[in-house]
């Protein structure tokens, strides 16, 4: 017979191993882009009247020149939900809601940062 407890921590430790990997991915695309556009930014030549957004790390004109974009939170979205509906689909019910929680913060983060920063 298998201990209830035994079981139980052993759900809570893959839960909190799964919602681990998923902050690290975060962590690691993150950085990435900050090392990126610090290349663009200090090593390449970068055109006149650029500046940088603090926030998406867009790089935009302020001039006649339009809007040219750098980079945007596209790709860390795209990997995050990924993640989350391969372990939404691998995964028993606990990490069903874990997985969903996250993908609902995607959601929200993504029409926050539309609302609260427009470029």
């Amino acid at each position: 017979m298998t201990n209830p407890m035994e079981v139980l921590n052993d759900d809570i430790y893959r839960v909190f191993r799964c919602g681990s990997a998923i902050l690290f991915a975060r962590f690691v695309i993150i950085y990435f882009r900050k090392i990126r556009n610090f290349a663009v930014q200090y090593i390449f030549e970068v055109p006149e009247g650029v500046q940088f957004s603090s926030h998406s790390n867009v790089a935009y004109t302020d001039g006649n020149n339009g809007l040219i974009k750098q980079s945007e939170d596209d790709f860390q979205y795209v990997v995050l939900w990924t993640l989350c509906t391969w372990f939404w689909l691998t995964t028993s019910p606990p990490y069903w809601l874990a997985a969903t929680l996250i993908r609902i913060f995607v959601i929200t983060e993504t029409i926050g940062e539309v609302l609260c920063y427009p470029q």
